[in-house]
């Protein structure tokens, strides 16, 4: 069919290894050069499979080279894992002799990392090598806690098990943590997590899939932001605030950053949708700066005496309005974050939330006593075991005192409360 009065042209077929398949492939500017290269993952007989990187000469004439083999590949995804403003290459793999993608029973999950560097170079480097876990094929790098360092996510893929999100933070020196925090949503397996700022807060939030359903998952992020790192992996700019791809209320935006160099750093500066509006002869600053309503592309560039210089970038779109809460709990809690305060209008916003280390089966809310909601997620389902963790409600109350009870059980039988009195005026 005609789209818009264009057409697609096949312009080339690369060719891999023999007796192998392609199994997943990515693209991404890996030198900053302004050109995208191709990384494709392939799986076959143990000495074929591998993962290779296809560059890109800028005329569609490509130069294959073998970035690492595997005897059981499961995914590659392409992320700025560093946020230098170059593309980085994620591959994850079974620790088993299985392939993954025909049923491995593997439960040790690899990651490994190629930074962009410039030049048609890549540095590897081992980031997880984790006992007892097998997420998704696609792993993402992204900052969760807003540190300014990125992380890995990822799904639990084992039907049976206590599957959700799997987050690996990261650490300014480059290391990772080997076990992941877990997020516990359902007993089905869950797929590979997208990410998006889905409340408009300026967190990264995840949304999944779950496999032979027609269900999807959203993980709102809760957690408190951590204090700002510095990126240790020389040279390197760290911006904390704002996180990338995310949404910012306007009509001034907090920028948070500092540069790391074996060299003295002598300037930092902010560059917005490609005008200088901040130059300073600093190695860190944290200021607010006003921007236009819609998109907006932030880069932070460090320079060193020696003349050099090195960025990060950021994405971010600015909104009149103000961000949907969250409310976070630390494991094996519950909190009951709204109302703030003693006293209400009404209707009251009751927003509570609970961590369950295992999977959680029903969320409830009573009011003065009265069971008022009770949400069991997909537990009545079939084929499907698993609820959410939280109750997000405004509720019409009467003038004088209400007690407010919320609860989170969960698998095991246990229930985590936490309880307000507030004041409807």
């Amino acid at each position: 069919n005609d789209v818009s009065g264009r057409s697609f042209v096949l312009q080339n077929t690369i060719a891999m290894e023999a007796n192998t398949d392609v199994i997943s492939v990515g693209a991404g500017d890996f030198d900053h050069s302004g050109i995208q290269n191709i990384v494709a993952m392939t799986i076959g007989n143990p000495a074929g499979s591998g993962t290779y990187i296809l560059w890109n000469d800028g005329h569609e004439n490509f130069r294959k080279a073998v970035l690492t083999a595997f005897t059981s590949p499961a995914g590659l995804s392409i992320a700025d894992l560093n946020q230098d403003g170059m593309a980085d290459i994620l591959l994850s793999y079974s620790c088993g002799t299985q392939d993954t993608i025909k049923g491995s029973n593997s439960t040790c999950q690899g990651v490994i990392a190629f930074y962009g560097q410039g030049q048609q170079r890549l540095f590897e480097r081992t980031l997880v090598m984790s006992d007892g876990i097998q997420a998704t094929n696609r792993m993402l790098g992204v900052d969760v806690n807003g540190d300014g360092v990125g992380d890995l996510v990822g799904g639990n893929r084992t039907t049976g098990a206590q599957s959700g999100l799997f987050v690996w933070l990261g650490h300014p020196d480059g290391s990772y943590d080997q076990t992941p925090a877990q997020f516990v949503a359902t007993t089905d397996s869950v797929g590979a997590p997208t990410a998006g700022d889905f409340n408009r807060d300026g967190m990264m939030d995840f949304v999944s899939d779950l496999p032979g359903s027609a269900q999807t998952q959203i993980f709102l992020n809760a957690t408190n932001r951590a204090p700002c790192s510095t990126s240790q992996i020389n040279p390197a700019v760290t911006v904390c605030v704002p996180v990338d791809n995310t949404y910012l209320p306007g009509p001034t935006v907090r920028v948070q950053a500092n540069a790391y160099d074996t060299h003295q750093v002598t300037a930092l500066q902010l560059y917005t949708n490609g005008n200088l509006t901040y130059s300073q002869p600093v190695s860190s600053f944290d200021q607010s700066f006003p921007m236009n309503n819609g998109a907006n592309f932030l880069v932070v560039k460090a320079w060193d005496y020696t003349g050099l210089n090195f960025r990060s970038e950021r994405h971010i779109n600015v909104y009149s309005g103000t961000p949907e809460p969250v409310c976070p709990a630390a494991l094996g809690t519950a909190n009951m974050c709204l109302p703030s305060g003693a006293t209400s209008g009404s209707p009251v916003h009751i927003l509570a939330n609970g961590y369950t280390p295992v999977v959680p089966t029903s969320a409830q809310l009573y009011i003065d006593g009265h069971l008022t909601i009770e949400d069991d997620g997909c537990i009545q389902n079939a084929g499907c075991v698993g609820g959410s963790s939280s109750i997000d409600t405004y509720q019409a109350l009467g003038t004088g005192n209400h007690d407010l009870v919320f609860k989170l059980w969960d698998a095991n039988g246990n229930v985590y409360t936490a309880e307000k009195t507030v004041t409807v005026q």
